[in-house]
């Protein structure tokens, strides 16, 4: 959901490995942000730091940020319980998983997510 009417997000960009490295991601941004009909467009992404495809469609790199490392570190720990860092927004991917683990590992990420609570 975006806060200002003016602001169009993008929130993911996906290609079959078949169709990357040959301009296609760019050439999809750069011919849909006409269509969308705001003023601005917002990517937040991590791969921009690898392939800089938005860029290469006329976007502007306004600020890169990190990653509080309490949250990396906890990202870590639930991938070495299975979870995949690319489905953690995905609620289903997670409650799907969390219903496969046993009640020790469910104890596990019950303590990861409560450090970080603190941390808030």
């Amino acid at each position: 959901m975006v806060a200002n009417g003016k602001i169009a997000p993008i929130s993911l960009v996906v290609l079959h490995p078949k169709y990357r490295s040959i301009g296609l991601g760019e050439r999809i941004v750069r011919e849909t942000m006409p269509m969308i009909g705001r003023v601005f467009v917002e990517v937040m992404a991590v791969m921009a730091q690898y392939n800089p495809f938005f860029e290469r469609a006329g976007m502007r790199r306004i600020a890169e940020g990190t990653a509080d490392p309490s949250i990396i570190r906890a990202v870590r720990k639930l991938e070495d319980l299975g979870f995949k860092p690319y489905l953690l927004s995905s609620t289903e991917a997670n409650l799907s998983h969390l219903e496969t683990l046993a009640e020790p590992e469910l104890e596990k990420v019950r303590g990861y997510f409560t450090g970080l609570i603190r941390l808030l």
